[in-house]
């Protein structure tokens, strides 16, 4: 319900959003507008002053919200609201317990992020890194050309004798904008592999073989980590971060990847374990590997055993960095903040709920004018405007989610739309 239009709502902003976004938020007669004023990482203390009342945050990934934050913000504070895919640095069971929402902003980066993919396993493959520095360096007069001098993987097929396997840790909305690109460089077959930790077991045939041949694929499977480290000419490591996924490839996952086999990750540093990686390209255990994420980043020094070896190819976290990737970013967390800070359903927020109990409906939240997510046995239950209607079940579908409806006795008695049970959540509404 919104708030009466005589009342002033409160959202600081830790970052100025530029001028294709700050409008949304500039200039609005119930809004109390605070920016921090400087082109830099906003200052914590400055933070905690002006947090004081606010009824929305809009944050960056530099900003660490904790209890101390909502406090200095106190009970007025809806919403969280984060200019970012990724939430390590907002403490959700903090939000949990007060019941305040978070805003993030998925699937506008996909493209974008799947592009970055593509570039690293071509600089990776190509030796990008050591024949830059060789130009930039002023290197190349002193150079003699030699047969295979710089020579590395083609990441297109030769000819069609040759077959390309891509592999992914992974295989969310990325993962296929990822393996649409490298279709016409020839790739005929895919490989993937979920969380080794996940609960959920087997593949989803039709789906794969809808997908195989939606992109004129010989095959796309679904298979374990070994199977994709062994089979894969490129793995793509882009699963999301948390304990379950962590250094999931470890010495032994790149100790079966094939000798001139390149590792990608645009994910999260952590999935990957440096050292092991340092060591297996040192010693030539693979061929190259292109990151665009570091474990422990942005700390990473010139003496980082990763930057100084010749075939890791280093971007620092950019994979969504491109103008429309950024304003579309940047627009949805304001958008997300305006509709939280004057009581309106958010475009694309995670309501954090307090963990259940029981496996039983606890709590419904409501998302829209006709859908309801009912958390069970989870932290999250999902908020979404109207035009995502079929987005979650969509979402739930790709990552192999069983999906079954809830009727008598499962449905909850205050809904009147169709309910479907997904693993850890329920849905009602739309389609």
């Amino acid at each position: 319900m919104s708030q009466s239009p005589s009342l002033k709502h409160k959202i600081v902003v830790t970052r100025n959003l530029g001028p294709d976004v700050m409008p949304i938020l500039e200039g609005r007669t119930e809004i109390d507008l605070v920016v921090w004023p400087e082109d830099r990482a906003c200052d914590r203390e400055w933070l905690l002053r002006n947090a004081t009342g606010a009824a929305a945050l809009v944050i960056m990934v530099s900003d660490k919200i904790d209890a101390e934050v909502l406090d200095a913000a106190g009970p007025g504070l809806r919403a969280v609201s984060t200019m970012s895919v990724g939430y390590e640095h907002v403490d959700v069971q903090e939000l949990a317990k007060r019941s305040i929402a978070l805003g993030y902003t998925p699937d506008v980066l996909t493209e974008a992020v799947a592009d970055v993919c593509i570039m690293l396993a071509l600089m990776a493959g190509r030796n990008a890194k050591q024949t830059s520095a060789l130009v930039n360096e002023g290197n190349w007069p002193q150079f003699s050309w030699a047969p295979f001098l710089f020579c590395g993987p083609q990441l297109s097929a030769p000819s069609p004798s040759r077959q390309r396997t891509a592999g992914f840790i992974g295989f969310g909305r990325i993962a296929k904008a990822t393996l649409a690109r490298l279709v016409p460089f020839g790739f005929t077959r895919c490989v993937y592999g979920a969380n080794p930790h996940s609960t959920r077991q087997g593949s989803n045939d039709d789906s794969d073989k809808e997908l195989a041949d939606r992109l004129g694929l010989t095959s796309v499977r679904r298979v374990d980590l070994d199977t994709v480290a062994s089979e894969s000419d490129v793995v793509f490591v882009l699963a999301p971060g948390g304990p379950s996924t962590y250094h999931v490839v470890n010495e032994e996952f790149l100790r079966k990847m094939k000798k001139m086999g390149v590792l990608v990750n645009a994910s999260r540093g952590t999935l990957v374990d440096s050292d092991a990686l340092a060591k297996v390209l040192k010693e030539g255990g693979i061929w190259a590997a292109g990151l665009d994420v570091v474990e422990g980043e942005p700390n990473i020094p010139a003496d980082h055993p990763l930057v100084r070896e010749p075939r890791c190819v280093i971007l620092p976290h950019i994979g969504s960095a491109t103008n429309e990737t950024w304003v579309d970013m940047a627009s949805l967390a304001a958008n997300n903040a305006l509709a939280a800070a004057l009581g309106e359903p958010m475009p694309c927020a995670l309501r954090c709920l307090p963990q259940p109990a029981t496996s039983q409906v606890t709590d419904g939240t409501e998302v829209s004018r006709d859908r309801t997510i009912f958390g069970i046995g989870s932290i999250f239950a999902f908020r979404k405007p109207l035009k995502y209607q079929s987005g979650l079940l969509n979402s739930a579908r790709e990552r192999r989610l069983r999906i079954s409806d809830c009727t008598g006795s499962q449905q909850p008695s205050h809904t009147n739309g169709p309910v479907h049970r997904v693993e850890g959540f329920m849905y009602t509404g739309g389609k």
